[in-house]
């Protein structure tokens, strides 16, 4: 596929945690990159398989099959890095139950979904820092934008 005469779209990221936090180790190890790709390309599947299948949801203007194709791949990858974590760690395999919840109003027939704060209203923004908190988390706004 041919991408000459496209438009590029831009997307900067910043961040900054503190020294000797998990955010930290991980930027250094991200920094780094591993024997097969760089940090650049690990956050962008690690992005793309989270968040990809959800983004061609909310644009409305691809078909159910490729919504559902998207889908499919984007859950593999993440199951993928789940086999390799409890291998790579000795982990024990999921004990957790499958739980159901309230369908969404906008959600497509037969498709449940949750935020991550428990709340299934979509009226209340989930915070990434309930999942990992910590000193240099996102809640942490002690001069954010000071190096900017």
């Amino acid at each position: 596929m041919s991408h000459s005469g496209q438009e590029r779209r831009n997307f900067t990221f910043r961040y900054q945690p503190y020294a000797n936090t998990p955010d930290s180790i991980l930027i250094d190890h991200l920094q780094t990159g591993d024997a097969v790709r760089s940090g650049k390309e690990m956050v962008l599947l690690a992005i793309r398989a989270f968040w990809l299948p959800l983004a061609y949801y909310e644009a409305g203007n691809f078909s159910e099959e490729e919504i559902r194709r998207i889908g499919l791949m984007c859950c593999h990858a993440l199951e993928h890095q789940i086999t390799y974590i409890r291998l790579l760690l000795q982990l024990p395999a999921s004990s957790t139950t499958v739980q159901t919840f309230p369908s969404v109003p906008h959600s497509p027939q037969g498709v449940e979904t949750m935020n991550y704060a428990g709340n299934s209203n979509g009226k209340d923004k989930s915070n990434t820092d309930d999942l990992l908190p910590g000193k240099g988390s996102f809640s942490d706004t002690n001069d954010l934008f000071g190096n900017i």
